[in-house]
Formats: structure tokens, C-alpha cells, sequence
């Protein structure tokens, strides 16, 4: 029973662990890494204001308006962009508006057909690689054993 783990289940495991981490790898972190595949688009901003508490959010916060798609009169609002702290600090929320005046360019990122802060979600890029790392391991440590044991 032991040998049919370690033959079969655990290279499965490790490739399963890779088919995860890379399936889901476009859609994860914010903004998605999807984002880091698509060069920065050129945008301008088009309003900032501070959106008030309300069911979705406990606490006030920043949101940040592009024309989009670029060119157009149409505007959406940047995802992940953020102070980076919630607080409750009207002042702060101010200054952080006050970054961002209407006709200024910014540059975005685009997942999904939206606008995203031009970042890269560090942690979910992270979490890709070493699960990919840690599952592809599993699986030559896997197909290793299944060698050694016939």
C-alpha cells in the first residue's frame, strides 16, 4: 500500500499542485496577474473622490476614475489602487485625492478588459512559483520512486 502511494499518488499530487498554481495563475492576486502579460496602456484620469462607507466597504476609501477605454468618454474606475491602509482619517483620504486632479496621465495595467494600478500583487506571483516549484518537486520526487520500486 505504502509503494502505490509513493508511485502513484505523489507524482499525481505534484503535477495536480502544478495544473493548479498555473490554471489559475491569470485570475489571481490584485491586480490579476493576467496584467503582467499586457503592456501598460496610457490613460487620463478623469475624477478621485472618496466613496463613503456603505454595505460592500465598512470604511471610507479613495477610488480613482479613468476614461476607458482610453480616448473615450466613458470612465471606469482602477482597481488595486489604493493608500494601502483603511483608515478612517478624512485628511489622509483627502491627500490621497488630491494626488490625482483630472487631466492627469496615468498609466494602468488591463486584466479582464479593466483599468488596474500599474503593480504587480508580489504575493500572488509568489505563491505561483512556489507552488509550481514545490509540486513539480513532488512529482520527480514521485516518478523517482515509481522508477526505484518496480
Amino acid at each position: 500500500m505504502i509503494g502505490f502511494v509513493f508511485r502513484w499518488l505523489l507524482p499525481a499530487f505534484g503535477l495536480g499542485m502544478v495544473a493548479m498554481a498555473l490554471l489559475g495563475a491569470p485570475g489571481r492576486g490584485a491586480p490579476p496577474l493576467e496584467s503582467l502579460w499586457h503592456a501598460p496602456v496610457q490613460t487620463t484620469v478623469t475624477r478621485a473622490r472618496i466613496i463613503e462607507p456603505d454595505g460592500v466597504f465598512p470604511y471610507a476609501r479613495t477610488a480613482v476614475l479613468v476614461a476607458w477605454p482610453p480616448g473615450s468618454g466613458e470612465e471606469a474606475e482602477v482597481g488595486a489602487m489604493s493608500i494601502g491602509e483603511q483608515t478612517t482619517h478624512r485628511r489622509v483620504l483627502e491627500m490621497e485625492v488630491a494626488r490625482f486632479p483630472a487631466g492627469t496621465p496615468i498609466t494602468v495595467r488591463v486584466a479582464g478588459g479593466r483599468p488596474w494600478a500599474d503593480v504587480a500583487d508580489g504575493f500572488a506571483l509568489a505563491w505561483t512559483i512556489g507552488m509550481t516549484l514545490l509540486g513539480s518537486l513532488l512529482a520527480a520526487v514521485g516518478l523517482f520512486v515509481n522508477r526505484v520500486l518496480r
